[in-house]
């Protein structure tokens, strides 16, 4: 009778996540979704199926890779393009089903560790929870999505003692994200006392071992680029940076999690940049910080589940919040979906914990409402990249890749004389970003003016290296007016990235 009890009550919040969340099925593609699947030569089968352990989550190997290995989301990816075609609404529809899935398991990890009530209204919570909502709304959320599934479902293994299908799960996290690192510690420290085992952590560092060794010899650990734009918080001292993640923690992502309406899309320099030892954010964002690095020791007592909850989201947020490394990102919306379900738990204990059963209820109502309704609002601006990008120039107006993005939306939308001035002020916010000067480059010689845009291509192109876009794009440009410069460009491009197939399929007219 448990059995079936248990398994309704997971059901219902899937039910309950897929409700919340099918309104993100008629997007298209956004964001990172079009360079991680739409140009994803591994993906769209440019590349065979192997690929995918020897060539980084954006299909780049060589010049250009990044240190993201992420072969099981991968091969994901492909199976959807090769079930669906090009179409976005299946793999969207397949992220819908996952988080459901996620929400459900959630509740079953949480039942076998703190029982019900709380986890069933924890588990519902993190079904309709805003903060995280782009590991959802995006297709590259997907990653994010596989890591907790995996997480929620080898916590229940590890609370029952099955060290061998945890294991398990956790190497397929590994080969889907590289946050799954984290997971034996969640499990560890979480997890029913009795389970801190040696054997267990045995287990669980020669699953992380044979991963990264299949990693390192088929792709090895190339590093992550540093954007000065994206974390400008990355080129400071670590004083300015822990200070400049203090006061981002404190400005952008705590408000974000506790005001559904409140996006946390995308931040970059300066409006998220380093402080300084006078800014008295900055410091008050470090008390918050600390407050939430000891609530679990002081809680852990006085309200074991509370203190689960809030040591699960130290886990797993701190250690990518530039507070105790460097990373390449300021913060992202999907970056807090594995950290949420902690958030959710503790949230969830607090409510039950209150003396009056009308104020909790009726507090509960009001989350639950208000985070729902606000999942819907973000499903309006997910539907294209264009309204995503706009969307944005509301949160961080004074982000300078707020503005970069409008401006590629602007471009892509035909939009020449918007799509400029959204790029001149990207530029003001951070002038000499080549990526910047490419877009504002192109926007110009889509509105006639040549003399402007040729400095601005051949400066971006020096800054990024003769890159293949912008390589295209400025010997497109100088083929009608100076065909042997064009020429040029394409052959300098083609010496610098031998293996691109844009270029060497690309044949300018002739003189």
């Amino acid at each position: 009778m448990r059995f079936w009890r248990r398994g309704a009550r997971a059901g219902a919040v899937a039910a309950l996540a897929l409700a919340c969340y099918a309104g993100a099925i008629p997007s298209g593609f956004a964001g990172d979704d079009e360079d991680a699947i739409l140009d994803n030569p591994v993906v769209n089968g440019a590349l065979p199926p192997a690929a995918a352990l020897t060539h980084d989550h954006w299909g780049r190997r060589g010049a250009g890779t990044v240190g993201m290995w992420r072969p099981a989301i991968t091969l994901w990816y492909r199976a959807d393009h090769a079930l669906f075609g090009g179409s976005p609404h299946a793999p969207h529809a397949v992220n819908v089903a996952l988080h459901a899935a996620a929400s459900a398991a959630s509740y079953l990890a949480l039942e076998a560790l703190v029982g019900d009530p709380l986890a069933l209204l924890s588990a519902a919570l993190f079904a309709v929870l805003a903060a995280p909502s782009e590991a959802v709304e995006a297709i590259v959320g997907r990653a994010d999505l596989l890591v907790l599934l995996c997480a929620a479902l080898g916590l229940w293994a590890h609370s029952r003692a099955s060290t061998l299908a945890a294991a398990a799960l956790l190497a397929l996290a590994a080969a889907a994200k590289e946050s799954a690192l984290l997971l034996p510690a969640a499990w560890l420290l979480c997890g029913p006392g009795e389970r801190r085992t040696w054997r267990a952590g045995a287990a669980y560092a020669l699953a992380l071992l044979l991963v990264l060794t299949l990693r390192a010899a088929l792709f090895g650990f190339p590093q992550v680029p540093a954007d000065p734009m994206l974390n400008p918080q990355m080129f400071a001292a670590p004083g300015a940076r822990v200070l400049g993640a203090a006061r981002t923690f404190l400005r952008f992502v705590l408000p974000g999690i506790v005001d559904p309406f409140r996006r946390l899309y995308v931040c970059s320099a300066p409006a998220c940049g380093p402080a300084s030892a006078s800014d008295p954010l900055a410091w008050a964002g470090v008390a918050c910080a600390l407050v939430l690095a000891a609530a679990p020791f002081l809680l852990w007592r006085r309200a074991p589940a509370a203190a689960r909850g809030l040591l699960w989201f130290d886990i797993f947020y701190f250690p990518l919040s530039n507070l105790i490394i460097a990373v390449p990102a300021v913060y992202a919306e999907r970056l807090l979906y594995a950290p949420c379900l902690g958030l959710c738990l503790a949230a969830a204990a607090g409510l039950i914990a209150l003396r009056s059963r009308l104020v909790a209820v009726a507090l509960g109502a009001a989350l639950f409402i208000a985070n729902a309704a606000a999942v819907q609002i973000q499903h309006l601006n997910w539907r294209s990249s264009g309204t995503l990008a706009l969307s944005a120039l509301q949160i961080a107006p004074d982000a300078a890749q707020v503005q970069h993005n409008a401006a590629v939306a602007s471009l892509h939308d035909g939009d020449a004389a918007a799509a400029e001035r959204f790029a001149r002020q990207a530029l003001r916010l951070h002038p000499a970003r080549g990526e910047t000067e490419a877009v504002l480059a192109v926007s110009l010689a889509a509105q006639g003016k040549a003399q402007e845009a040729e400095p601005l291509f051949a400066s971006a192109a020096e800054r990024l290296g003769y890159s293949p876009q912008i390589a295209l794009d400025y010997a497109k440009f100088l083929a009608p007016r100076d065909p042997e410069r064009a020429r040029a460009v394409l052959q300098k491009a083609r010496s610098l990235h031998p293996d691109d197939e844009r270029l060497r399929s690309v044949v300018l007219p002739p003189p």
